[in-house]
């Protein structure tokens, strides 16, 4: 009996690696669209950086809408606690992801760009994820003043 191929295993590995982010394969080949190499990787990273400054803005005002919550104040510091606890286990997750994606490129060149696109969609996930929560539990009210 011969042994499937190990590539067969790498592939699905990281094919289940990202099931649960959007393909970050879509980032590249929409990046990649007649454009060179690196052209392709610039705007990977671009789009990298907007989605970690969208991230960074939705946790600043969902900070602001904590810390202005007409709850108790021990409600309101343990929701602050758990909110800045679940950013730096998010920060960590897609650190380890990203990095496992980009090892599977084996150190070729398109390891920056993996990692990066991988960056990008989970970054999309986590601010689809507060939006839900900032919509559902802070609505905007007419009289709220965002710094």
């Amino acid at each position: 009996m011969s042994r499937p191929n190990p590539l067969f295993y790498s592939a699905f590995i990281l094919w289940a690696s990202c099931t649960a982010a959007q393909d970050f394969r879509s980032t590249i080949s929409d990046c990649w669209k007649d454009h060179s190499h690196v052209e392709m990787s610039a705007c990977v990273n671009e789009q990298e950086k907007s989605s970690d400054f969208e991230l960074l803005q939705l946790e600043s005002e969902l900070r602001f809408r904590i810390s202005s919550w007409s709850e108790e104040p021990r409600l309101k510091e343990q929701a602050a606690k758990t909110f800045d606890e679940g950013a730096r286990q998010f920060l960590k997750y897609r650190e380890n992801e990203c990095n496992f994606i980009a090892a599977v490129a084996a150190g070729g060149n398109a390891a920056h760009d993996l990692r990066s696109a991988c960056h990008f969609q989970l970054n999309l996930e986590r601010v689809h994820q507060l939006q839900l929560i900032r919509d559902g539990w802070f609505k905007v009210q007419p009289t709220d003043k965002l710094h």
